[in-house]
């Protein structure tokens, strides 16, 4: 019997979120620029014992990395310390949300900073096409809650199967849990959305929901899990065929395919 290698071991779960900054009182969407700390380039580490905790400003946007996770409940804590952080730093009017996407009053978008969309291209695991979003020249603006995956010897072979699996056990549900939103129509949350990175991937397609609550980020860390063991266990080689349809329920929103795949695949809902 041929016993497969494992692909992915001793591997740790990671993620960069962004925030919109909301009034309280107006419940307006307003610019974080010249609020949050930190730039791309230099992120700002606010937590002197873990260099992992950074926050920088992303179009107008609030984001924020956190330290790798080994479970469900440390992936929550190490985001529930990331927003925490954010809000006790921001004006006492303004308060983070973690919502997919939002109409900006034009105001707050005159910057040069408000027109940069994302900073290096990212791939479509199904295509291996590059991915650039571009702006609408709309005010809508898109939050992202994205998942790395570190492990030991990663390459892009693996990185490219995991996206697949990450595609199927995250993307494909997500539908059927998040709110209707416009994130899509400006080019963000795309079927098979990732980044190659030194420590392994970054699966792209989650919009900032995800990390709105602690039953939604524990979820996304175990179907992270699951996808790993699923590349693991050899079971990309059935996506094969199922490429096209899997990008059309997460581009198309087809929630009656998608229910049938959570059927099929048994992937755990909320």
């Amino acid at each position: 019997m041929v016993v497969r290698r494992e692909k992915i071991g001793n591997y740790m779960v990671g993620s960069d979120v962004e925030f919109f900054l909301q009034d309280i009182l107006s419940n307006e969407i307003v610019s974080a620029e010249g609020i949050i700390k930190g730039t791309k380039t230099e992120p700002f580490k606010f937590d002197k014992d873990n260099a992992f905790y950074a926050t920088s400003l992303d179009n107008v946007m609030a984001e924020g990395n956190i330290p790798p996770a080994s479970s469900a409940y440390e992936f929550f804590c190490n985001v529930e310390k990331l927003r925490k952080y954010i809000d006790s730093t921001i004006p006492q009017n303004l308060r983070t949300v973690a919502i997919p996407s939002a109409r900006l009053d034009l105001k707050h978008l005159q910057t040069e900073n408000a027109q940069i969309f994302g900073c290096d291209p990212s791939i479509n695991c199904w295509t291996r096409e590059e991915v650039r979003p571009e702006p609408s020249g709309d005010n809508v603006r898109s939050a992202g809650f994205h998942i790395h995956v570190g492990y030991e010897e990663p390459s892009l072979e693996t990185n490219e199967e995991l996206a697949r699996a990450m595609d199927l056990f995250l993307g494909v549900p997500s539908i059927l849990i998040e709110p209707q939103n416009e994130r899509k129509a400006v080019g963000y949350g795309l079927s098979g959305n990732y980044r190659h990175q030194k420590h392994g991937m970054e699966y792209r397609s989650l919009s900032s929901y995800f990390s709105s609550e602690q039953r939604l980020i524990e979820w996304c860390f175990r179907n992270t899990q699951k996808a790993i063991q699923f590349v693991n266990d050899g079971g990309v080689d059935q996506l094969t065929h199922l490429g096209d349809v899997i990008q059309n329920v997460i581009n198309k929103e087809n929630k009656s395919m998608a229910t049938a795949l959570c059927k099929d695949f048994a992937i755990e809902m909320l």
